[in-house]
């Protein structure tokens, strides 16, 4: 089964990360991206800009507006999509995780969308 880990982080890391290199946590995460890779557990993965680059989009009554997002000290920084074999087996896999040391991972499967035209398998 598939697991989607949404890692959450205190905004104040992005201005942390150094402008070259790698810090402890992001050698962590190369770690866990390579044991992932090397059991063919790891189906895709990636960090994101910084929350003052992305906007939430909301369609109302027909018209579409783009904000910016707001930020309450923490943000979700990337994600890991995975293959599990259950819902304990990605919990140890989220636990891996450097930033659930300073913010937390969120694990949720993937459901299949069976029914929907051109949808993908997910098992």
């Amino acid at each position: 089964m598939r697991y989607l880990l949404l890692v959450h982080s205190p905004v104040s890391r992005w201005d942390e990360l150094p402008a070259e290199g790698t810090d402890a946590d992001m050698e962590g995460h190369a770690s866990l991206i390579g044991s992932l890779t090397d059991t063919e557990r790891l189906v895709a993965c990636s960090p994101l800009g910084h929350p003052a680059t992305g906007r939430r989009v909301m369609v109302r009554e027909g018209l579409a507006t783009a904000v910016e997002l707001s930020v309450c000290g923490s943000a979700v920084a990337g994600f890991y999509l995975i293959e599990a074999r259950d819902l304990e087996d990605a919990i140890a896999v989220a636990q891996q995780i450097p930033d659930a040391r300073t913010g937390h991972v969120e694990v949720r499967p993937l459901l299949p969308l069976e029914g929907i035209a051109g949808g993908p398998a997910l098992a």
